[in-house]
C-alpha cells in the first residue's frame, strides 16, 4: 500500500477573515445628543438668570415733608372726602379725628434711579402703616416703567395722626422681564 500525503488548504495558508462593519449604536447616539441639548438649555437658562440679576438694580432715595392739617385746610378736606368715600388708594382706618389739630399731611417722595441694564417695569409701592396712619390719599408714579439708565419718581401722600418724624416701612416693587423685585426702605 502506498501512502498518500494529503494536505489540506488550511494547513499552509490562512484564509483572510472578513470583518463586518459595526452598526452604529443609535440609542447611544440619541442619548448623547439629548444630554448635549439639555446641557445647552441649562447653560442658556443660567446665563439668562445671571443677566436678569445684573439688570435689576433700582436705587431708591426719599424725601419726607410734613404739614399740620390745620395749615392746609383745602387739601385736608379733599383727603378726608377721599377716605370717607372709600376712594383713597390705601385706607387703614375709617374714622378720622374731628379735631384737625391731631391730623398731619405727610408727603413721601421717592426718587428711583435705574442703574441696571434692563427696564424696571410696573412700579408699585406698599406702605406698612403705623398705628396712627389713616390712609394714603394720593399716589402718583406707580404702574409706570423706568428705562435702563434713567430715573423716575413716586409720591405717596399720607393722612396721619403720627408725629411728623415717624418712620414707616415702604416697599417699592418692580418687574424685570416678568420677574418681581422689591426694595424696602425706612422712610
Amino acid at each position: 500500500m502506498e501512502e498518500k500525503n494529503i494536505q489540506t488548504p488550511a494547513a499552509g495558508k490562512k484564509k483572510p477573515v472578513k470583518r463586518r462593519k459595526k452598526k452604529p449604536n443609535y440609542i447611544k447616539i440619541a442619548l448623547w445628543a439629548a444630554d448635549a441639548v439639555i446641557a445647552v438649555v441649562l447653560l442658556v437658562l443660567l446665563v439668562n438668570r445671571i443677566s436678569l440679576n445684573m439688570g435689576a438694580e433700582l436705587k431708591v432715595s426719599w424725601l419726607r415733608t410734613a404739614l399740620e392739617a390745620a395749615e392746609q385746610e383745602t387739601e385736608t378736606a379733599e383727603a378726608e372726602d377721599l377716605v370717607r368715600a372709600q376712594k383713597a388708594p390705601m385706607i387703614w382706618q375709617d374714622t378720622i379725628p374731628e379735631d384737625a389739630s391731631e391730623l398731619r399731611l405727610v408727603t413721601l417722595t421717592f426718587q428711583l434711579q435705574n442703574r441696571g441694564r434692563r427696564d424696571a417695569e410696573m412700579l408699585g409701592v406698599t406702605v406698612r402703616p403705623l398705628g396712627g396712619d389713616i390712609a394714603v390719599y394720593a399716589l402718583t408714579g406707580t404702574q409706570t416703567d423706568i428705562a435702563s439708565g434713567s430715573s423716575g419718581q413716586i409720591e405717596v401722600r399720607l393722612l396721619t395722626t403720627e408725629p411728623v418724624d415717624a418712620t414707616r416701612e415702604v416697599t417699592v416693587e418692580y418687574y424685570v422681564y416678568g420677574v418681581k423685585y422689591d426694595v424696602t426702605v425706612e422712610a
